[in-house]
């Protein structure tokens, strides 16, 4: 007999009550009909814990199932979240928070400050650390981390079950945004599921498939509302099996789109929906692998580029490439001139021909351009092979070794231009920030991405002459947030930094912030 997929045995489990909670939730006053959406999902998405790798694709699921102490809303604004208020001393070194009464996990766990002290250390400790060192840099202890079994950290100290305290080396005026981060947000201690355990967020998962499908459920105990009963989400959608679902109305939502499927092939009811998202789509060097830690090898890539044509492959995919990280640090790119490309080669004495490995997530922007990228580089004797990837080669390509070039769809940890230009930077202490590696070794601008005393903003024109100058990465076009939905169905709302948002308007439920 064949053994059921692991989700239909989760759910199965629990379809009585599910029956039920749907019966109570639709007699209930004030309460929404029970709803049920499909969600056609066009990546593979990477692993959901909180303290995972932040990928472009993973983060907004991440979101649905996790909160930390604060949240921002649709226009950017700090907002309460676990915590009901928050107070700084006037040298904005101390930070104290109240967490909300009777907070509890998804699965019914309290939910107590030392979960807080618990996420901040296991962020640190996991495969995201140096995103993480990032995001806490400030915090005491932080600066000095190591990554060593049973180091401690000084600076997050929970005052009883209901008060966390954070006490900083030094002033961040981003500590806040930094805190929204998922890789900030705790997990119930209480739940060994090595898939998703329960959090803070609106949902949470009640069925899991590898690479198949993952069904979210409405969380009854969350302080923000789940605008839906049910998510059922395919995963890896590509784009032959969208044709067939777009027949049939299998879905409500296709996000991400999947590569290869362009807007004609999508029939009525449905349309394409689109809104400015912080991505981007960036060609990444390794300037720690050779060839590619040649500066002259990259500069030959880059002249061989022709962007606006690459540009013109992403069609609706993609908008306009100037302005990365930041209009005032944007540097001037190379253009696309064969001859250059010849006088680089020459001067990296690299000879006639060069050899690269091209790597991208599958499903993704980079997907959609990677053979157009092969044929300029061919057209000027530099090879590409295309090294398609699932989410755990990208994380392994983290640690070293993977391909020399990536084509990567960035989503910065928060909406700041240092986040984007750390994410190029090596960390002082070799951790790679974000969810690509360039492994550029360059420590000029530690004052204001790593720093030990007052943070100093970086001269802008320090920032352009260094980008321009060694090429670790080359901005292709800006991202939006596209998505298909199907006319008639359910209100779809996306937040313009984490995108799908599927809350109702109006939470947190209670509290305020100072």
């Amino acid at each position: 007999m064949r053994a059921r997929p692991t989700w239909q045995r989760a759910v199965t489990g629990r379809a009585v009550v599910g029956v039920a909670l749907a019966l109570a939730a639709a007699c209930a006053p004030g309460r929404h009909a029970p709803t049920r959406i499909d969600w056609a999902f066009g990546q593979d998405p990477g692993d959901l814990r909180p303290w995972a790798v932040p990928d472009a694709a993973t983060t907004p699921l991440r979101r649905l199932l996790y909160r930390g102490l604060v949240d921002q809303d649709s226009a950017g604004r700090i907002v309460p979240a676990a915590a009901e208020r928050w107070d700084a001393t006037p040298d904005s070194l101390t930070w104290t928070f109240e967490l909300r009464p009777g907070l509890v996990f998804a699965d019914g766990t309290p939910c107590q400050a030392r979960d807080f002290r618990a996420a901040f250390l296991r962020g640190l400790r996991g495969p995201a650390s140096g995103s993480a060192q990032w995001l806490l840099w400030s915090v005491q202890g932080v600066d000095h981390w190591t990554g060593r079994s049973g180091e401690d950290l000084p600076g997050v100290q929970a005052l009883g079950s209901a008060r966390l305290r954070l006490v900083l080396s030094r002033p961040d005026p981003l500590l806040l945004r930094k805190l929204v981060h998922p890789l900030c947000a705790p997990v119930s201690p209480s739940d060994g599921d090595t898939v998703a355990p329960a959090g803070l967020g609106p949902y949470r998962r009640v069925g899991y498939e590898r690479g198949r499908q993952l069904l979210l459920a409405a969380s009854t105990r969350s302080f923000v509302r789940a605008a839906f009963d049910t998510l059922s989400i395919d995963l890896g959608v590509r784009s032959p099996r969208m044709r067939a679902a777009f027949r049939a109305g299998r879905y409500e939502i296709v996000w991400p789109v999947p590569a290869g499927l362009p807007a004609s092939v999508v029939p009525a009811p449905y349309r394409e929906r689109m809104q400015t998202s912080p991505m981007w789509l960036l060609v990444a060097f390794r300037c720690d692998l050779p060839p590619t830690l040649r500066p002259a090898a990259r500069r030959a890539l880059a002249h061989a580029l022709n962007r606006p044509a690459l540009l013109s492959e992403l069609a609706e995919r993609g908008a306009g490439a100037s302005g990365w990280p930041a209009p005032a640090l944007a540097p001037a790119l190379p253009p696309f001139d064969r001859d250059r490309v010849r006088e680089w080669m020459a001067v990296g004495k690299l000879g006639r021909s060069l050899h690269v490995a091209l790597g991208f997530a599958r499903g993704s922007a980079g997907e959609e351009v990677a053979q157009a990228v092969q044929a300029d580089w061919a057209a000027q004797s530099l090879d590409a092979e295309l090294h398609p990837q699932g989410p755990a080669a990208l994380v392994a390509a983290l640690r070293g070794g993977g391909p020399h070039v990536l084509l990567v769809e960035e989503h910065p940890l928060i909406d700041d231009p240092s986040s984007r230009v750390a994410a190029v930077i090596r960390s002082p202490r070799g951790f790679t920030v974000g969810a690509y590696r360039t492994g550029w070794n360059l420590r000029g601008f530690d004052d204001w991405l790593w720093p030990r005393r007052a943070r100093r903003v970086a001269d802008p024109a320090a920032v352009r002459r260094e980008l321009e100058g060694q090429l670790p990465v080359i901005p292709i076009a800006r991202l939006p947030w596209l998505w298909i939905e199907r006319q008639g169905g359910p209100r779809l709302h996306f937040d313009p930094f984490y995108g799908p948002d599927f809350t109702l308007p109006g939470t947190p439920k209670r509290g305020s912030g100072r």
